[in-house]
């Protein structure tokens, strides 16, 4: 374990001191990628969408680096290169990932709970209002998805709408909704070993409960972007939290720093030759379709 008494706004020299944590924040970020490709590869089996698991996984890494674009540019290309390559409509696809995301948020809300269950010390009654509300919040839209709300022709209530379908489709595909809550699941442990390597390498202590808050709400604000990629937001809510939790603020900025830092690294390396496949693709189905139109 290695302290430091100071913590420095911004002291990249860590990471080359540590090596070892930045291989295993390194495969972290890499085994999350591939859980989150799972999640959908099974949503799009179920759903008889012919996609395959390797294609996912090359889109998943390019939507996550074009998300560090302005209106997160990786989320629109998704749409484009499944409607063009696969016949998608937006309707079937958006409600795909509305059952994905309904699931992640109950279970940040389970995950966030049990820490604070677990926590000394912590009577923050915010953080449990937050943590009860993802909860809550899920159970609320599953109760209105069985009574058949409706909520009008307007953007707001087609956006809803699509969530509704989500809620709905969880209670007709019960053993899929099992099964992508597993790997959520198994990919907050996977981010929650992530997170304790990069305090751990900006020499803070965190505990099990800290984890259990911190690794449900980086998943949540990947999906809830409000800047490019999140880039600050993420690293002052993060290192709030874990100021709640108990931990030095400083130290906790230092850590989720510098894991932004290897995230980007990985990112880079492989949203890269992944959004070349991806637009050369979408490119070639362009092409066919002008010819056919021809």
């Amino acid at each position: 374990m290695y302290l430091r008494t100071e913590a420095p706004l911004l002291d990249v020299s860590i990471l080359l001191e540590r090596p070892m944590h930045v291989w295993g924040i390194v495969i972290c970020v890499v085994l999350a990628a591939a859980l989150n490709a799972m999640q959908m590869s099974l949503a799009f089996g179920a759903a008889k969408f012919t996609v395959g698991n390797l294609e996912i996984w090359i889109l998943q890494n390019s939507i996550t680096l074009l998300n560090y674009l302005p209106l997160r540019a990786g989320t629109a290309i998704r749409f484009v290169y499944l409607r063009r390559l696969h016949k998608i409509e937006f309707s079937r696809l958006a409600g795909i990932i509305a059952i994905r995301n309904v699931l992640l948020c109950l279970a940040a809300g389970a995950f966030g709970l049990l820490g604070l269950g677990l926590a000394e010390g912590v009577s923050s009654p915010w953080l449990w209002l937050i943590y009860l509300g993802m909860s809550g919040l899920m159970v609320a839209g599953y109760l209105c998805s069985r009574l058949d709300v409706s909520f009008g022709v307007s953007r707001l209530g087609k956006i809803f709408e699509i969530f509704m379908r989500g809620f709905g489709s969880l209670a007709s595909h019960p053993i899929l909704s099992l099964a992508i809550f597993v790997l959520i699941a198994l990919q907050f442990s996977v981010l929650g070993g992530r997170l304790w390597l990069a305090f751990d390498a900006a020499g803070e202590r965190v505990d099990l409960s800290t984890l259990l808050l911190l690794a449900p709400a980086a998943t949540v604000l990947s999906i809830i972007a409000i800047t490019p990629g999140n880039m600050g937001l993420r690293e002052w809510i993060i290192g709030l939290l874990s100021a709640a939790m108990g931990n030095d603020l400083a130290f906790g900025m230092l850590a989720i720093a510098l894991d932004r830092i290897v995230l980007i690294l990985v990112t880079l390396a492989l949203g890269l030759p992944s959004t070349w496949y991806v637009w050369k693709r979408i490119g070639l189905a362009s092409s066919k379709s002008e010819r056919t139109i021809k």
